[in-house]
């Protein structure tokens, strides 16, 4: 087959992928920009735009017979969450993922694969006892109750990749660090965790994803005054009614805050994706 025949095969049927995946967020765009009730039934400009269920969800108030909070607040839940698990997965990760890199202690390999079978563990199985757990500590309906419970779920994964970015790393460099006098965490802070920082923002973004849009531990963590808008948005499903007008606008704006994390993160994520797909 013509080079030049197969690389436009692959354009075209990456082209179109492309297009398949766009279409959820192409149709949510016009059901949230539709008139009341309306649901478009082909990808179209709706006949009646309007933008009042943005200013439904975004100010809230009385709205076919129902009272809907705004959903700020609930977005705000959610990104401090989001932020604050990234954060704390990092900062946490970062060591054991340089250990388990450069020094070969006794049951390393046992712990490290330890680890990563834990986190196969199908999350429903957990929910009971996480559920018993944290409502012993008093943590069920908290900042910090939902954080430590994201953390701890993604702290493996994070290990995982940040160690594969660790060991890209030639030992010379941190040999040369040491023989000029860097101490462990000089070595550690100024020289190595620049260099894998495409690998820290892969992780932070897996995490902020995870933790934003997450809804299983939310729900059973959370009894409304923490209200995250993964579990915000089924107040638009009533009883004999559905609001698609006002849940596709609600999706729209909630998906504003992951664009920007992702934009601000954008050039050292599609790096690390780009140096774990050259190694793998």
């Amino acid at each position: 087959m013509n080079k030049h025949f197969r690389n436009f095969l692959i354009f075209v049927f990456l082209i179109l992928v492309s297009v398949w995946s766009w279409f959820p967020l192409v149709w949510f765009l016009m059901v949230s920009i539709t008139g009341p009730g309306g649901i478009p039934t082909k990808i179209s400009l709706p006949s009646y735009i309007t933008f009042d269920p943005y200013i439904h969800v975004i100010f809230g108030g009385y709205f076919s017979g129902y009272f809907l909070k705004s959903v700020i607040p609930s977005i705000l839940d959610s990104l401090i969450i989001a932020i604050m698990s990234s954060f704390l997965t990092i900062i946490i990760s970062v060591l054991p993922a340089y250990a388990f890199s450069r020094f070969n202690f006794m049951l390393s390999k046992t712990i490290y694969n330890g680890l990563l079978i834990v986190r196969m563990i199908p999350f429903v199985t957990l929910v009971a006892p996480y559920f018993i757990m944290f409502n012993n500590l008093k943590l069920i309906d908290t900042y910090h109750g939902l954080i430590f419970a994201i953390t701890t779920l993604q702290i493996p994964p994070a290990i995982w990749i940040m160690r594969g970015f660790f060991d890209s790393i030639p030992k010379e460099i941190e040999e040369q660090a040491m023989i000029d006098g860097a101490p462990l965490i000089k070595r550690l802070f100024l020289i190595l965790i620049p260099l894998i920082m495409p690998g820290i923002s892969v992780a932070a973004s897996l995490t902020f994803i995870f933790s934003y849009i997450h809804y299983i531990l939310y729900s059973i963590l959370s009894r409304g005054t923490i209200n995250p808008i993964s579990i915000r948005i089924v107040v638009f499903i009533q009883e004999g009614i559905v609001m698609w007008n006002e849940m596709a606008a609600t999706t729209i704006l909630s998906m504003i805050p992951m664009f920007l994390f992702l934009l601000f993160l954008g050039k050292y994520f599609i790096k690390g994706i780009t140096m774990g797909a050259i190694k793998g």
